[in-house]
């Protein structure tokens, strides 16, 4: 299951969130090539600007979600990541 969280995200955080992302899947796909569903840490590579990802993390409505339907225990990390759909065959991507 998923949980949406309308409203969350400002526009112009999204917009650089996406840009971002893109840049990411790029790298992910030349790095691990075409069927590449993630790249982890988003954090560590010189393409990619990690402003926007901090920027997400720190938002209060997402902080506040987060200890709400999860627990106050569960933290922000720095070895946050990215799923894509993979660009040819599709995998199990293990958790």
């Amino acid at each position: 299951g998923f949980t949406i969280l309308g409203g969350l995200i400002p526009p112009s955080l999204l917009t650089d969130l996406r840009h971002e992302a893109e840049t990411a899947r790029t790298l992910a796909r030349r790095l691990h090539g075409p069927s590449a569903q993630r790249l982890q840490p988003v954090y560590g590579h010189p393409e990619i600007d990690p402003r926007p990802f901090r920027d997400f993390l720190e938002l209060d409505g997402l902080r506040d979600a987060v200890r709400e339907i999860l627990s106050p225990e569960h933290t922000r990390t720095e070895i946050m990541g990215i799923l894509f759909e993979p660009a040819e065959k599709a995998w199990a991507t293990h958790w």
